[in-house]
């Protein structure tokens, strides 16, 4: 499967692929979030095949981010795909849900801890292609 993450980013990165159009992805409601720095970290996390960070570092990142509250019946931002849902969702859809929870820290003001924190996973604490 191909992806073509610079479809999302709206930059072009070599060999990073995702199939969505900004169009659909605002349909899903994932936020655009512009800065240097937020398209530097979503470039770096396509780097090397990376994918998502493995279920208990992305359960931390999760947890580092401000103002969760339960709507309806999830979360906003929404949970990672874990546990039950990590079998059950292609490398794209966690991609997708990783890029929200990022542009969601960066809305909150904490995109620089979110930063460190995943530039500091090594490559065994990442699911990869």
């Amino acid at each position: 499967m191909a992806l073509f993450l610079h479809e999302i980013v709206g930059l072009q990165f070599p060999g990073c692929n995702l199939n969505k159009t900004w169009k659909q992805l605002n349909y899903w409601g994932i936020l655009e979030v512009n800065s240097e720095q937020l398209q530097r970290l979503l470039q770096y996390i396509c780097e090397e095949g990376r994918i998502c960070p493995q279920q208990n570092k992305w359960h931390e990142l999760w947890e580092m981010l401000p103002e969760k509250q339960r709507v309806s019946n999830g979360w906003e931002p929404p949970l990672p795909l874990i546990l039950a849902d990590w079998d059950n969702t292609t490398g794209r859809q966690k991609m997708l849900r990783l890029k929200l929870h990022i542009q969601y820290a960066a809305k909150k003001g904490i995109l620089d801890r979110i930063e460190k924190f995943i530039k500091g996973l090594s490559h065994d604490e990442w699911h990869t292609i």
